[in-house]
């Protein structure tokens, strides 16, 4: 699969989406949300952000975009929930659609 990361999303999970096989992409530094966006969008990325401004975003013309809201945001318990996403098979029923990732 192919993510972009926002720039709040640790190294730790792209460190571990690269291990795993994935295309990482990363915006350029200080990008606005509207260029994370349409990078996105442009490169068929599914998106990876602790941003809820992208709850804004019509999620129908993108690749997905998952919210990482998990608290306290450790490194590791991201890319541990990040990895159990994985599973799931995520790809196929994310297109278009906005999913928030929880602890729970």
């Amino acid at each position: 699969m192919r993510f972009l990361l926002d720039e709040n999303i640790p190294g730790h999970t792209e460190a571990f989406l690269r291990r795993s096989g994935h295309e990482v992409i990363r915006p350029p530094t200080r990008a606005t949300d509207a260029v994370i966006a349409r990078l996105a969008k442009r490169r068929r990325a599914i998106l990876l952000t602790r941003d809820q401004d992208f709850l804004g975003f019509l999620p129908s013309q993108h690749s997905g975009i998952v919210i990482i809201r998990i608290h306290p945001s450790i490194a590791e318990t991201i890319t541990n929930a990040v990895g159990v996403l994985l599973t799931a098979h995520v790809e196929r029923w994310l297109r278009g659609k906005v999913l928030v990732l929880s602890r729970d």
